[in-house]
């Protein structure tokens, strides 16, 4: 969150953190793509976070008997699926 205010340096802080970056205003996935189409900001580590948000809204959002398959995996080793 730093890095981004530092980025943009606004001249009012403190709304930047209190309306652009509050989550019920502005949601995760946005503040994502704003972030990818900043040169300084690693995209891999983006797209990793990406991942991460596209499964915990698969556990949220989806009903799971219906719509998610999950196989946890080791060096290559299944170690079960579901």
């Amino acid at each position: 969150m730093i890095s981004t205010i530092r980025y943009f340096s606004p001249a009012k802080e403190h709304e930047f953190k209190t309306i652009v970056l509050n989550s019920s205003i502005v949601s995760t996935g946005a503040k994502m793509k704003i972030l990818r189409n900043i040169d300084s900001f690693d995209n891999k580590m983006i797209s990793k976070v990406q991942t991460l948000m596209n499964t915990r809204n698969a556990f949220a959002h989806l009903p799971l008997t219906k719509s998610a398959t999950i196989t946890a995996t080791n060096k290559g080793e299944t170690l079960f699926g579901i």
